[in-house]
């Protein structure tokens, strides 16, 4: 902002772009808007007014409309651009961004590659971001070298989002640099390893035997780990390997397990241990022609390393006792060994057997274990107390709570810790200690476990139902018992766990699956279900709250799981009714209402008892305004979208010709002809197509059940004391002159616009003697009625509205500076209807007027008025100064430190220019202190409130101004 305010006053600032170029890019971005209104300043100094104009319209998050047309930014500050239009959430800015600016390589693939990654696999993606991939895959299809690729490794982009653009990428041509970094293929391999094996096949491709045997061995390594089984010749992976360490060594055994067998052959005993424990499928096969003294590691048949003799096995143990937990228990001698690799300490825990109980008490005395310690522990008591050991199951519950409390973090040993839990019997208590440790979905179906399949203490419950992941295993616990799961706990699962990211129901989210459930489940467990979702969870229901909340996801989700249980058994029908009418009466979020008039049609559509009870209740016509909809539409959908919710299903019943059916279309003929208006409506479409389908035989029932509603009916009460309905209507046909020629619609409504004239006329009562000089004369209030605006206008302003256009304009508004459309329509409107002709207004687009919002506001008053395009910036200043040397005043709507207050006693010049700044800044200063302008007006307000709208504060001083010329 300093900045902004020193270089108005610096002279030559053009020779300033290149220093305070990364300054402007930066700043164009930032968070704040004034910040950002300050570059622009510098940005229009240095660079001029027409350069930044785009640039100011993209930061103050202009419409699409004020963009087009103006001319674009420098091509240094053309990703700055995009990057402002990334952020409006209309796509079509997205669009047009993409086809004006010159965008960058990292632009356009990692900007917009993330904009664009978002929509991945959506249904109707925007239009932008097929142009986006076409732009990109033809930025790819240029590249040949590998490092060009590293502006496609950023790890923002989702797994699988830039597969269809590497395919396309992958069809050129192809250079392998010896140079490239191997880093950045290690990191697209993990992050993305359909991706990295792409990407891979396509250098290895092009390179050919000679540029691939000159590879380096790490980026040939990189490549190697990426390929498929046989991707790399022996030699190459013999050289690949050759720089390979322990760490890439389990991912290469399965990749290229005889190179690795090769490579290992003449390993020592350290790495023949360290392989055992390590590498997949890797197990010690005894060597019989070397008299058992040896043994081997086979990777795969007929791949092993070199033979290790058992006695430098034993000796590597001793020196690294890490090594003993891999130690071969195929070994002649094992029995004897065995108590020798104890001695070594915790870390050889996997060779402890029933006898050697006090041997692991006595290693966790000393609480000093080192992490791999901890491991090799408890998965040696886990195997212990499996196998029967109970002596074990105290010391494993306190040290397995204790060791994971203390390293919640990490997930191998939680799963260590809950492991051992489970098979000592740990109960509920053990889950809440451990609490902070099992709350990462990683290990919640083991920490469930704890929980076990009966009843959960309510505290407990509570907290579970609070965290996503645990409260999903939980229900997958209970949806996979084989004695079936307990009620209670499915039923509060179901309806109150929290769904992920605060979704309602998700995929795992426990009323997901109870749906999916149900089939698997017994009947008698269904029944349960149900009762315990509409006796107990449906009457705990918190108030339904915002649609987003909490509170409205439980209602959502119970009846959910309410209409799957009936879609499975239609028995409990009536019982399901029986709470969801009072419910739909007080439901008040509409997917509540959705789904409740989805379970009552369903149960309609199976119970002929609901069905006919449906009929009843859609009969009465003096249903609360608020609930006649509600039924009406559960009405409706019976007869429109049998089929919607799963109603008519192959081999059901056929209710269309039931005498419940017959007594709901009655029903709904009275409904067609009530005031209130979605009743109505459907109520309409569902006669229509029951008239059209011929759903009842009997002739005339359409006739016969209006007729009865018309002459008894409650909503129709008012109507038969009003009009003699007999000759209302033949009053009403008798007035009209029968025409052969014309068609039926047409007389019929010549006598309804008849009937409606006569019927709504405004009559003169004469007064009464008893209220005579009450409150004035009421006969005078009752001839007072609104009258519409006529298109003769009075005579004392007939001489203002017959000025031929072609006349100057005594007034002339600049609302130059207006972003809202609404208030450009309203200074239009105003000065149009207070002015006529003598009035013009100044905008600063010529697009506006060809905007929708504008001409719904404007009443075609730019058509009727005279409005003129005077573009902010020089334009403006050049109009102004126009404008003084014919001798208008220029006015501007501020306060100031010379603003004079607007009263009756406050002259306003015959020519007058009234000047209206922005709606949040005002005037620009730069335009207060340019001295263009004679005279500040400002209103006087008396409330808190500071300032009035600028079309509010605009009409008040045309006002004043009619009132004195």
């Amino acid at each position: 902002m300093a900045a902004a305010a020193l270089v108005k006053h610096v002279p030559q600032a053009s020779r300033l772009c290149a220093p305070l170029e990364p300054f402007l890019k930066s700043g164009l971005l930032h968070a704040k808007r004034t910040n950002r209104r300050a570059c622009v300043d510098v940005l229009e100094a240095t660079h001029g007014a027409a350069s930044a104009a785009l640039l100011s319209l993209l930061s103050e998050q202009q419409p699409l409309h004020l963009l087009q047309g103006v001319e674009a930014p420098p091509a240094a500050f053309a990703d700055a651009a995009a990057e402002l239009a990334l952020r409006y959430s209309d796509s079509r800015v997205h669009a047009f961004a993409l086809e004006v600016f010159p965008l960058s390589e990292v632009c356009l693939l990692e900007k917009f590659g993330m904009a664009a990654v978002r929509h991945a696999g959506a249904e109707r993606a925007p239009e932008w971001t097929r142009t986006w991939q076409r732009k990109a895959a033809h930025v790819l299809s240029s590249r040949t070298d590998f490092d060009g690729m590293a502006i496609l490794l950023a790890k923002q982009f989702p797994p699988g989002s830039l597969s269809i653009l590497l395919a396309t990428w992958a069809e050129g041509p192809c250079v392998l640099d010896p140079n490239a970094d191997p880093k950045s293929m290690r990191a697209l391999r993990r992050h993305d390893p359909a991706i990295a094996a792409i990407v891979a096949q396509r250098f290895l491709a092009a390179a050919g035997p000679a540029s691939a045997a000159a590879t380096p061995p790490t980026l040939l390594l990189e490549l190697g780990l990426c390929q498929p089984a046989g991707g790399l010749s022996p030699d190459l992976s013999a050289k690949a390997l050759s720089v390979c360490g322990r760490r890439d060594l389990p991912d290469a055994a399965d990749i290229m397990p005889a190179a690795v067998a090769t490579h290992l052959a003449s390993a020592d005993a350290a790495t023949a241990l360290w392989a055992l424990g390590a590498l997949p499928d890797a197990r010690a096969v005894s060597c019989a022609s070397l008299g058992g003294g040896s043994f081997a590691v086979q990777l795969s048949e007929g791949q092993h390393f070199a033979p290790t003799s058992w006695v430098s096995a034993r000796a590597v143990c001793a020196l690294d006792p890490a090594l003993a937990a891999w130690y071969p228990k195929n070994d002649p001698d094992y029995e004897s060994v065995r108590a020798k690799l104890l001695e070594l300490g915790p870390a050889a825990a996997a060779h402890a057997e029933a006898s050697d109980v006090e041997v692991l008490k006595n290693w966790i005395a000393s609480d000093s274990l080192s992490r791999e310690q901890r491991l090799q522990w408890l998965a040696a008591a886990t195997r212990l107390i499996e196998a029967g050991v109970v002596a074990l199951k105290e010391v494993v519950e306190s040290s397995a709570i204790a060791w994971a409390s203390k390293a919640s973090k990490d997930a191998p040993l939680v799963s260590a810790a809950l492991s051992a839990l489970a098979a000592a019997g740990a109960g509920p208590s053990a889950l809440e200690a451990l609490w902070t440790a099992v709350r990462s979905g990683d290990v919640a179906r083991q920490a469930v476990q704890l929980v076990g399949m009966g009843e959960v203490p309510p505290a407990l419950l509570e907290r579970l139902l609070a965290s996503s992941s645990l409260s999903s295993a939980l229900a997958a616990l209970h949806l996979a018992a084989s004695h079936g799961p307990h009620v209670q706990t499915l039923a509060a699962l179901a309806v109150r766990a929290v769904g992920a990211t605060g979704s309602q129901a998700n995929a795992p989210h426990p009323s997901v699956q109870l749906c999916r459930a149900l089939t698997a489940l017994s009947r008698g467990t269904r029944e349960l279900l149900l009762r315990r979702l509409l006796h107990h969870e449906q009457p705990s229901l918190p108030a339904a709250g915002s649609p987003k909340g909490e509170a409205h996801h439980r209602h959502v989700r119970l009846w959910l799981c309410v209409g799957s249980i009936l879609e499975v058994e239609p028995g409990f029908a009536e019982e399901v009714v029986a709470v969801v009418e009072p419910a739909l009466r007080t439901a008040m979020q509409l997917p509540t209402r959705v789904l409740l008039q989805n379970v009552w049609a369903r149960a309609a559509w199976v119970n002929s008892k609901v069905l006919a009870h449906l009929a009843d209740v859609v009969s009465d016509l003096s249903l609360p305004e608020a609930f006649a909809p509600r039924c009406v539409s559960v009405a409706a959908q019976l007869v429109l979208h049998p089929s919607h919710g799963g109603l008519a299903k192959e081999g059901a019943e056929d209710i269309s010709s039931s005498p419940g059916m017959k007594r709901l279309l009655e029903a709904l003929v009275a409904w067609s002809a009530t005031y209130v208006q979605t009743p109505r409506l459907l109520a309409s479409l569902a006669l229509y197509h029951a008239l059209d389908k011929g759903l009842l035989k009997a002739p005339g029932w359409y006739l016969e059940s209006l007729q009865q509603a018309v002459s008894e009916g409650a909503a129709f009460k008012k109507l038969r004391e009003t009009v003699d309905m007999d000759r209302w209507v033949s009053g009403a046909w008798a007035t009209v002159q029968p025409v052969r020629a014309r068609p039926l619609d047409v007389v019929a409504s010549l006598a309804h616009k008849h009937v409606s004239d006569n019927f709504w006329s405004a009559s003169s009562p004469e007064p009464s003697d008893g209220q005579a000089g009450a409150e004035g004369d009421p006969s005078e209030a009752a001839a007072c009625y609104q009258r519409r605006p006529e298109s003769q206008k009075s005579s004392w302003f007939s001489s203002l509205a017959e000025t031929p256009a072609a006349a100057t304009a005594d007034v002339v508004v600049v609302g130059s500076l207006l972003d809202n459309l609404p208030n450009m329509a309203g200074l239009v409107r105003t000065a149009e209807a207070l002015l006529g002709t003598r009035g013009e207004v100044a905008l600063h687009s010529q697009v506006v007027l060809s905007d929708p919002a504008f001409l719904k506001m404007s009443v075609a008053s730019e058509r009727a008025g005279h409005v003129i395009i005077v573009p902010r910036g020089p334009r403006l200043v050049e109009f102004l100064r126009e404008k003084r040397c014919e001798g208008f005043v220029v006015t501007a709507l501020e306060q100031t430190s010379t603003s004079v207050l607007l009263c009756s006693e406050t002259k306003l010049p015959q020519r007058m220019v009234l000047l209206v700044g922005s709606e949040q800044h005002g005037l620009p200063v730069w335009l207060v202190q340019s001295g263009l302008i004679d005279l500040f007006l400002e209103l006087p307000l008396l409330g808190r409130t500071g300032s009035l709208n600028a079309h509010v504060a605009a009409s008040m001083a045309l006002w004043h101004y009619r009132l004195q010329h």
